[in-house]
């Protein structure tokens, strides 16, 4: 057995040898344990290690610490084994009732190189069955553990009232689109809720400023902002931006443009939070509406919110006959998938990568490893995709994930992704969930690549 362990070892790194030169020093029936990094037990990098380990131990308990448990001296994520030596087998089989414990929340802040203890630990637990192509670290339910997961479910609630017809904006596309079986009156208010954002003039500053206008593109700057999509305390924001309805001129009146990010507005737009997600079609088409009614003589105000417009719905698609929003009835998961990243998008090089310090002010996002406003640190005045993609962060804020659409920036070391034509679920969905797991699986200290990315797999949501 010691032979045999000395001699496979040769391919592993020096703490995985650490735990199987401890096991050979055991008797059969004797109790061991380690600290060790975690990451030799994810999920996808150490199966041959934990193969092999399970040929000679019954694991007993698994203990996931705080990454700061050592500092000073070192940071890094460890996770405390605990194991029973057995007989040694041919073949490794499953560690049965595994005792797997979080105990990351641990209660202790690094303060001035000390750690000092702020409030009282919140230990987790879960009993799981683990084989070698296991994950062996603390899985979090996500329904209980994710806050925004109940908000996701409403929102796939409400998308299934309004599909998004995903066709380009082209001459004669409406000859296509509207008869009269696809198109139906709803009031404004079903698609826009008014919100309150403080409004500014024009005034030469570093953020964009929106005002009523046919077009979709700044019309002066301004040094505040009206609000940060990206932080806004609102799901549907933070996903959607902000829908703003053209009030007074008779260029914009009745207008609808959508913003994300950090901007102003002027006083002649009416700021909405969108319930739904609303083609690129629909905005245009209501927007014509709404523009034949409004005009500066007659303003579009908060009690408009209920005018009554046609949209258009494609008959081909899921279709539900019920148009009322319901925000609080229940939609039901159907089921949780483990997706893997590679089936479902393919890493896209930028045409241009930007840097913060050299790149001029402008409109577009700069996207860069911040685990923070989407990504964003800047706004340039070019841009490296048009489209809708996701960044996932490899370094840094590692594992930190956001969804773009439009036009926007990066920098040389975020990693962009493109869905794969066969990807039918919402970007939104994958990147909340990929922000969710990845950074509580790597960290600093133990970074990904391109490869460990794309063998990542995901737990997604599939709803009914």
């Amino acid at each position: 057995m010691s032979k045999k362990i000395l001699q496979i070892g040769k391919k592993y790194n020096y703490e995985q040898k650490f735990l199987l030169y401890q096991v050979q020093c055991l008797k059969e029936n004797g109790i061991g344990a380690a600290i060790i990094p975690r990451s030799n037990f994810n999920n996808n990098s150490s199966e041959s290690f934990k193969k092999e380990l399970l040929k000679h131990i019954q694991i007993l308990k698994i203990i996931n610490c705080n990454n700061k448990v050592f500092a000073p001296d070192a940071s890094v994520e460890c996770a405390i084994i605990i194991y029973k030596r057995i007989k040694s087998l041919d073949n490794p089989i499953n560690s049965m009732n595994v005792k797997i414990i979080d105990y990351t929340n641990d209660g202790y802040k690094i303060k001035n190189k000390i750690r000092v203890k702020i409030s009282e630990p919140n230990i987790l637990e879960q009993t799981r069955n683990l084989s070698y192509k296991d994950d062996w670290n603390y899985q979090k339910d996500f329904i209980k553990d994710l806050p925004e997961i109940n908000k996701l479910l409403t929102i796939e609630n409400i998308n299934k009232k309004y599909y998004e017809i995903n066709n380009s904006i082209n001459n004669g596309i409406y000859n296509n689109l509207i008869t009269s079986d696809n198109i139906i009156k709803v009031k404004l208010s079903d698609l826009l809720e008014p919100i309150k954002l403080k409004t500014y003039k024009n005034e030469p500053g570093k953020y964009p400023l929106y005002g009523a206008t046919k077009l979709n593109k700044p019309t002066g700057t301004s040094n505040n902002v009206s609000i940060n999509t990206y932080t806004y305390d609102d799901l549907l924001v933070k996903m959607y931006g902000i829908c703003c309805i053209g009030r007074t001129g008779n260029g914009g009146a009745g207008y609808l443009n959508v913003y994300k990010g950090e901007f102003a507005l002027t006083s002649s737009v009416l700021p909405c939070k969108m319930k739904c997600k609303i083609s690129k079609i629909n905005l245009l088409f209501i927007s014509v509406q709404l523009h034949q009614q409004f005009n500066r003589s007659n303003t579009f105000t908060n009690n408009d919110i209920n005018t009554k417009v046609n949209i258009i719905l494609d008959k081909n698609k899921v279709l539900l006959p019920e148009l009322r929003i319901e925000p609080n009835k229940e939609l039901l998961i159907k089921e949780w998938k483990q997706l893997k990243i590679k089936d479902y998008f393919d890493l896209v090089k930028p045409k241009k990568v930007f840097t913060i310090n050299k790149s001029i002010e402008g409109e577009y996002p700069l996207i860069t490893r911040s685990a923070v406003n989407n990504g964003i640190s800047k706004y340039i005045n070019s841009y490296s995709f048009d489209g809708e993609y996701i960044t996932i962060a490899p370094s840094g804020s590692v594992g930190a994930c956001f969804y773009h659409s439009g036009k926007f920036a990066v920098d040389g070391l975020i990693k962009t992704f493109k869905p794969k034509e066969n990807n039918k679920i919402d970007l939104n969905v994958w990147a909340l969930m990929i922000n969710y797991y990845l950074p509580k699986k790597y960290s600093y200290t133990n970074g990904l690549t391109i490869e460990k990315i794309l063998n990542e797999t995901v737990n997604i949501p599939i709803f009914e």
